[in-house]
């Protein structure tokens, strides 16, 4: 009786282990009212959605556009938690990731959260990811209007990665970026994205992606990557760095700071990117360095 109880009880720790490897799937749309269980019951608060949200989770976003808060906290941003998979370009009705239209419905993920159109009470940063896994996966989604202008020392949100601040935290941070488009952000430096090795490892995968009209005062319009006696690794596949605009660095920045800076590029094209001093497409010093097929 025993050993068949014993039996039972182990049956019913590896269905629960299945089940939370599967995960649970959150729907969200800007017509939601519900508790994000389906469409019929999506949720329309991202962020919220986000804060329940666990690894192995996926989450659905019906085209629209959504922003981090709604009481005008500058401070907010979407906070990636590890391991869960977001997926934009739904229309609201699907039941398959093949179903999307990508082209047709646009998920933004928005820093726009104060007086529309003006900038200067935007979120600093719009995605915050911080020692999250390599099955932390955006795929599909617009990130704009993040506005990083506030004055505060060293390395900081609030300076640093208008559209994305990919922090490691002396530990290790892998997102995956699938089909996104990063666009018209602002920042002191990494207008459109900043990764932070920070002590750890830094290593962002972007795949048929964008980053367009960004923009930072200092370094790295488009993307600063910073190793900061770390190592950093961002890889891009096929992907687009169009009209960003820096002081050094227009497209891309790459910063050693006692550290490893080695960024790989396959099929990425450069297109009428402006640094005011150095780096009109690629900045790299440091120890900093790019390598891989590109085209200018």
């Amino acid at each position: 009786m025993k050993q068949i109880f014993a039996t039972l009880i182990l049956v019913w720790a590896i269905v629960l282990m299945a089940a939370a490897q599967d995960g649970r799937r959150f729907f969200v749309s800007p017509q939601g009212y519900g508790d994000g269980s389906s469409w019929q019951n999506a949720h329309n608060d991202l962020a919220a959605v986000l804060a329940m949200a666990r690894s192995g989770d996926q989450i659905w976003v019906a085209t629209g556009t959504y922003i981090p808060s709604q009481h005008g906290d500058r401070r907010a941003s979407f906070v990636i938690p590890s391991g869960v998979q977001i997926f934009g370009g739904f229309a609201g009705f699907e039941t398959s990731l093949k179903q999307r239209r990508l082209g047709q419905n646009f998920t933004v993920l928005s820093g726009d959260i104060g007086q529309l159109g003006n900038p200067r009470d935007n979120s600093y940063t719009v995605v915050y990811c911080q020692a999250v896994s390599e099955s932390t996966l955006l795929d599909g989604v617009h990130i704009t209007g993040g506005f990083a202008d506030a004055n505060h020392e060293g390395v900081h949100p609030s300076t640093c990665g208008g559209g994305i601040f990919i922090d490691s935290q002396g530990r290790s941070s892998a997102p995956v970026f699938r089909n996104c488009v990063i666009r018209d952000n602002y920042a002191i430096n990494g207008g459109g994205v900043y990764v932070y090795a920070n002590q750890g490892v830094a290593a962002p995968t972007f795949i048929n992606s964008s980053l367009k009209n960004n923009r930072a005062e200092l370094y790295g319009g488009g993307i600063t990557n910073d190793s900061r006696q770390g190592n950093c690794e961002t890889s891009f596949t096929n992907c687009y760095f169009i009209t960003n605009v820096a002081l050094y660095g227009a497209g891309m920045a790459n910063q050693g700071q006692k550290g490893s800076c080695l960024i790989t590029l396959k099929e990425c094209d450069f297109i009428n990117n402006f640094a005011d001093l150095r780096g009109g497409a690629i900045l790299s010093e440091n120890q900093g360095a790019a390598q891989g097929k590109v085209v200018f």
